[in-house]
């Protein structure tokens, strides 16, 4: 009878065990409660605590606010845990002088987040909603592991030689000498879906152009779209994507939670 029981046990155990994201048994999170939010999210949000997704800076939240920069990348950088099932580094260096924030700089250092500018990150600054599809398109390219021989590939074959020189001796962070202003960052969001087409990977090929698609950055465009066709982000009515909208943090907990579900 007691070994009965003892199986029994070891069995519900094990059942509870796997019915938990696998970074559940490797971080030592436990779910948590979280502030108000309104009726349409309330599934979201309490799958996101059940799936460990809410990082602590959005624990005591008014999830109805819009979510800060801060904030994003923490999430950010919790969901890329939860579905790597990896604790991420404390760099050794801060390159902005306006924060020391150790979710800032891991999240900057796996490249789920990047500055607005060399030395500076904004962290009170909003979150609009193309901003939010390019850090969780960063999230999904950090957790796959994204081949960036096939990104430089596809620059080499598409660029002119002038820009093939500064590609490879340019640091990350400084900008084309073009009309473009972008930094390499922005540069390989621009490209995010060459890489998922040379590899076969998802894309955001098939996708079907928003009414206002002209808003969209062009920087942010194929990660929006990359978001937009596998149910990351949705539109906002009448085809529209109001791409320089704030994102609302309980928004932000309901694209993490369809994030796990579907591209984890």
């Amino acid at each position: 009878m007691k070994r009965w029981l003892s199986l029994f046990l070891a069995g519900a155990a094990l059942s509870c065990a796997l019915a938990m994201p696998a970074s559940a048994l490797g971080l030592g999170l436990t779910a948590v409660k979280t502030g108000p939010s309104d009726t349409w999210a309330a599934t979201h949000v309490e799958r996101a605590g059940r799936l460990l997704l809410i990082p602590e800076k959005l624990r005591d939240k008014d999830l109805r606010e819009d979510i800060t920069r801060t904030e994003f990348a923490a999430l950010c950088l919790q969901l890329y845990q939860v579905m790597s099932n990896q604790q991420a580094p404390l760099p050794q260096e801060d390159p902005f002088t306006d924060t020391d924030d150790p979710d800032v700089l891991k999240a900057y250092g796996l490249g789920l987040v990047a500055g607005v500018s060399e030395d500076t990150f904004d962290g009170d600054a909003l979150v609009t909603r193309e901003e939010a599809a390019i850090m969780l398109d960063s999230v999904y390219r950090a957790c796959n592991d994204v081949d960036k021989r096939a990104y430089l590939l596809w620059i080499l074959l598409q660029q002119p030689e002038s820009r093939i020189d500064w590609i490879l001796t340019n640091g990350p962070e400084d900008r084309v000498d073009d009309d473009t202003d972008l930094t390499p960052r922005q540069a390989v969001n621009v490209l995010s879906s060459a890489y998922y087409r040379l590899n076969g990977k998802l894309g955001s090929a098939g996708a079907v152009p928003f009414a206002d698609d002209g808003d969209i950055s062009e920087w942010a465009r194929e990660s929006v779209y990359f978001m937009e066709r596998h149910g990351i982000i949705n539109g906002v009515g009448d085809n529209r994507f109001d791409p320089k909208a704030n994102t609302q943090a309980q928004a932000a907990l309901a694209m993490a939670v369809q994030m796990f579900y579907k591209l984890g």
